[in-house]
C-alpha cells in the first residue's frame, strides 16, 4: 500500500483548520476557482479539488500539468483523474509518483479513473471502445484493464466507485431508454454487471454513485413517480426512496445522494429547487432509516457561526469515517457559488428515536413514548421508517410491516441510543 510519507508544498492558502469540537472551526471555504466538493480520504484530512491536493489546514497545492484529477484514493496518497497530454487515465501522488493505467487487452482505452480500493491495487473509471462509446472499466494489479461490460446490450457503460476491498463496483449502464436513458448497476466477480433493484416503484432510470467501504450499501438517484430520487440500496432487493426534510413523503421533489460512509449508516446529497432560483437548492443528510436533515442545522448545532453566510445547497462527499464532509454553497453577498468543508458533528444513530415531544416525528435524544407514537402511526400509514425487521427479526427493511418490526423495534427502543 502507498502512504504519504511527506507533507505537502507548493502554493498554500491558509483558511483555518478544520476540528470537531463545538464553537471552534467547522466550516472552510475553500479558494475560488471552482464549486466541485472536496473528494475525501478515508479519514477526511486530505482530498482532491478540481486539480487541487487539499489538506484539513487550508492547504491547496495543484497538481503538476498536464495532470488533472477530481477524486482521491482512500489513503489519501494517490489523484484519481487522467494526463491530458495522453487523454489516459492516471493517478498522480503528491509527492510526484504517476502512473497510467493501461488499455483493455480488446484495445479500449482508459480514459478517466473515479475510484480506488483502500490498498490502491484495483481502480475504476470510464474508458472508450473502438466504436468511441464510454465503457466501465476495471484496472487490478494482478490482472490489468478489463472492460466490465453494459447492461441488456447498451452501447456504454460508467464505474463511478468501488469498495474498500476492490469486490464491488457500482456506476451506470446506458442506451435508448427514455429519460437520461442511464441504469444503474452493481457488478462484482462471481456475478457481473447487474440491475439494481426496482423494488419500491422505481422504474429503471438512474445512475448509482457511490458504494460503502464495506460493500454492503449503494447509493444515487433513481426515478420513483414524477422525479429522480436519492435511493440506498442494501442487497435485499429493495431500493429505499430517501425523502426529504420538509416533505419526507412527497414524491415529486427531485433529490440525489452522492457519498456514503464506510458502513452505509450516513448518506449525504441534495434536494433539488423547482424554483430554479440560485441558492434554493438543500444540502442533506439521511441516517440509517432515511430520514433527512438540512447539512446548515447540522452545523449549527455543532458550535458553527461560519456558514450562516452561505446557502449549503449540495453535500458532493462524506468521509468513510463520517467525521467530514464536502459540498457547495452560495455566498448571499455575491451569489458566487463556492466549496466547502465541513464537521457536522454527526452522532451514532440512535434507530428508535423518531419522536419530539407531543409526538412530532423527528428526534430529539430521548427514547420515550412519543417515539411509540410516531412509531404506530408509521407502522399502520406503512412509512418506511417502520420497516424496520426483516424475516425472523433480523434488523434491516424487506418491504414488508409485521410483528418482526415491532419486535426489532422494540429491542431497538430498550437497548438505547448507541444502536
Amino acid at each position: 500500500m502507498n502512504r504519504r510519507t511527506n507533507k505537502l508544498v507548493g502554493l498554500c492558502v491558509g483558511v483555518g483548520a478544520l476540528t470537531g469540537a463545538a464553537g471552534a472551526q467547522v466550516f472552510q471555504v475553500l479558494p475560488l476557482g471552482s464549486s466541485r466538493a472536496v473528494w475525501l480520504s478515508a479519514d477526511g484530512s486530505s482530498g482532491v479539488r478540481a486539480g487541487f491536493f487539499w489538506q484539513s489546514d487550508g492547504t491547496m497545492t495543484p497538481l503538476p500539468a498536464p495532470w488533472y484529477a477530481a477524486r482521491v484514493s482512500p489513503d489519501g496518497y494517490w489523484a484519481l483523474g487522467l494526463n491530458y497530454n495522453s487523454m489516459r487515465a492516471a493517478r498522480v501522488s503528491f509527492d510526484g509518483a504517476t502512473f497510467e493505467f493501461p488499455d483493455a487487452p480488446d484495445g479500449t482505452m482508459t480514459v478517466t479513473a473515479y475510484s480506488s480500493s483502500v490498498d490502491n491495487t484495483a481502480v475504476v473509471g470510464s474508458a472508450m471502445d473502438a466504436e468511441q462509446s464510454v465503457r466501465a472499466f476495471l484496472w487490478t494489479e494482478q490482472d490489468g484493464t478489463q472492460d466490465l461490460g453494459t447492461l441488456a446490450g447498451d452501447p456504454s457503460a460508467k464505474a463511478l466507485d468501488i469498495s474498500a476491498d476492490g469486490a464491488v463496483v457500482v456506476g451506470y449502464s446506458n442506451g435508448l431508454r427514455p429519460g437520461t436513458g442511464n441504469v444503474p448497476f452493481i457488478w462484482t466477480g462471481a456475478g457481473g454487471m447487474v440491475e439494481l433493484a426496482v423494488a419500491g416503484g422505481g422504474m429503471g432510470e438512474g445512475v448509482a454513485n457511490a458504494v460503502s467501504a464495506d460493500g454492503s450499501t449503494v447509493v444515487g438517484a433513481r426515478r420513483f413517480g414524477a422525479a429522480l430520487r436519492a435511493f440506498r440500496w442494501r442487497g435485499a432487493g429493495a431500493v429505499q426512496d430517501l425523502g426529504t426534510p420538509t416533505d419526507p413523503d412527497d414524491p415529486t421533489v427531485p433529490t440525489e445522494a452522492f457519498s456514503t460512509s464506510a458502513d452505509g449508516r450516513w448518506t449525504v446529497g441534495c434536494v433539488s429547487s423547482t424554483t430554479g432560483v440560485p441558492g434554493t437548492d438543500v444540502a442533506v443528510v439521511w441516517d440509517a432509516l432515511g430520514r433527512a436533515q438540512r447539512a446548515d442545522d447540522l452545523l449549527t448545532w455543532n458550535g458553527s457561526t461560519a456558514h450562516l453566510d452561505y446557502d449549503l445547497v449540495s453535500l458532493g462527499c462524506i468521509s468513510a469515517d463520517a467525521r467530514t464532509v464536502s459540498g457547495t454553497c452560495i455566498e448571499r453577498s455575491t451569489q458566487q457559488a463556492m466549496t466547502f468543508v465541513a464537521k457536522l458533528g454527526l452522532d451514532p444513530v440512535c434507530a428508535a428515536d423518531l419522536g419530539t415531544q407531543g409526538g412530532v416525528p423527528g428526534h430529539d435524544g430521548v427514547l420515550d413514548n412519543n417515539d411509540f407514537v410516531v412509531y404506530i402511526e408509521a407502522f399502520f400509514t406503512r412509512r418506511p421508517v417502520a420497516d424496520t425487521g426483516s424475516t425472523g427479526g433480523v434488523p434491516g427493511p424487506d418491504g414488508q410491516f409485521d410483528n418482526n418490526d415491532l419486535i426489532v423495534f422494540i429491542d431497538r427502543f430498550f437497548q438505547g441510543c448507541g444502536v
